[in-house]
């Protein structure tokens, strides 16, 4: 059970890391800071550096979303990069 409880934290902070990371790509891509894009975007600031940050839970479908369209782009695209990411073989399969 331990070891469970172990891998449920280690895969989260995995996809955290993935959404991070991703996030992060596509802003500096963008080569604006998060002042900015939080001003001319409808995820507020606070949303930006949680996510940026990895914060301890995962940000919901919607801010994901709205992120997505910052970037111009299709939310499944955006989804779709951070699991190329985390790899073929990441599941959250049997997680709470």
């Amino acid at each position: 059970m331990q070891q469970d409880k172990w891998l449920e934290i280690e895969n989260r902070k995995k996809l955290l890391g993935a959404i991070a990371t991703v996030v992060i790509r596509h802003r500096l891509k963008m080569d604006i800071s998060v002042n900015k894009i939080s001003a001319e975007s409808s995820v507020n600031k606070a949303t930006w550096l949680y996510i940026e940050k990895e914060g301890i839970k995962a940000p919901s479908i919607v801010a994901l979303w709205k992120i997505a369209e910052s970037f111009d782009m299709k939310p499944y695209e955006l989804i779709k990069e951070i699991y190329d990411e985390l790899g073929e073989n990441f599941s959250l399969s049997g997680l709470n």
